[in-house]
């Protein structure tokens, strides 16, 4: 049996740990509830979504930032990357939409080339993967609202941590 290693054992403990929270978890709850009940079709589920998608990235990305770096300083360091990775991303929206490929090296490269966005944006490129032919469809400017509304998120959280605009 393959392990996990131990900084992924412990972002997805901390993750586990803030959706426990009232205010993370009702936030995630709003978002089920609000696209789950209304329509099937996953384009209308994602376009439904999309109003809650920056409140429950930064709400998530905020417990799981709060939870898991003790360190001001160090909080303060990753608060910057992240407002540099969700500037990467907010880059890739104009003309066509992105590839995974694309998404990886904006994350990666707009978070300095360091481990942790070397894997975050391998994460990201998945996940986009999965979502742009099967969701979108060819409808690029959902893709676009979509990149947006992470990116509003990441910002915020990025903020909330005392990022530079």
């Amino acid at each position: 049996m393959t392990t996990l290693p131990l900084r992924l054992r412990n972002w997805l403990k901390t993750l586990r740990d803030a959706l426990r929270r009232p205010t993370v978890a009702a936030a995630a709850a709003c978002l089920m509830l609000s696209v789950g009940c209304s329509t099937t079709e996953p384009r209308q589920v994602v376009q439904n979504a999309l109003p809650y998608i920056p409140a429950v990235t930064a709400a998530i990305g905020t417990a799981t930032l709060s939870l898991a770096v003790d360190d001001p300083v160090e909080r303060k360091e990753i608060s910057d990357e992240l407002y540099a990775v969700a500037l990467g991303v907010r880059s890739l929206m104009g003309g066509v939409a992105p590839t995974a490929a694309q998404i990886q090296e904006a994350v990666t490269s707009f978070g300095g080339g360091k481990s942790r966005y070397v894997g975050l944006g391998a994460s990201l490129a998945g996940l986009w993967s999965g979502f742009y032919p099967q969701v979108a469809r060819g409808d690029v400017k959902l893709a676009f609202d979509v990149l947006a509304a992470i990116s509003d998120g990441i910002e915020a959280v990025a903020k909330n941590f005392g990022a530079q605009s």
